[in-house]
């Protein structure tokens, strides 16, 4: 037998099977009408649902209930979430080498070094509430947020508040480790 046979004998098995089994899917077996068909979709067996009783579903209900939540609560939580700032005791204790302090609702971060004739920083203020920014210029001796500008250097400033000095950082080098390198 040759190639060209093979593949028509396949070909012709091939529709006669597909033929068969699509007249069995579109044509009813000859035994059904459709009022059995009709009595079939009609049959509780078929349907059966577990049924729960009210003390259960209340229940149900109930341990659910915690995780209804309105959309602004969701917001409202992300929002609080995204700005935390610091507690009253955590701001007291700020000092050393920062890149950015926390006084009340502010956060100062230290913007831009400026040694010309005058010495002076750049201090951007975030309101952590409102996300509200603003940057201003600050000489050395003055004050912000009842921090006193007490020394400018390359690349930070110093702030003093009582006994606490806090190094503000313009950027801070990272110690290079065996993790970062590989």
């Amino acid at each position: 037998m040759n190639s060209k046979t093979s593949v028509l004998i396949f070909t012709i098995m091939c529709l006669a099977y597909f033929s068969s089994d699509f007249s069995q899917r579109i044509w009813l077996d000859s035994g059904m009408n459709s009022e059995a068909i009709h009595h079939i979709n009609k049959d509780e067996s078929l349907l059966s649902i577990t049924k729960l009783n009210d003390n259960y579903l209340a229940q149900i209900l109930s341990n659910l209930e915690s995780y209804d939540v309105t959309l602004f609560e969701v917001k409202e939580a992300i929002k609080i979430k995204e700005t935390k700032g610091m507690s009253l005791t955590e701001q007291a204790n700020q000092q050393g080498e920062l890149d950015r302090v926390f006084t009340g609702d502010i956060e100062l971060t230290l913007k831009g070094i400026f040694n010309k004739d005058i010495s002076y920083v750049l201090l951007q203020e975030r309101n952590i509430k409102t996300s509200d920014i603003s940057v201003k210029q600050v000489k050395k001796g003055e004050s912000i947020h009842g921090y006193l500008l007490s020394q400018i250097s390359q690349k930070s400033t110093q702030l003093t508040v009582d006994e606490r000095v806090i190094e503000l950082m313009l950027y801070q080098i990272k110690p290079i480790t065996q993790a970062s390198i590989n």
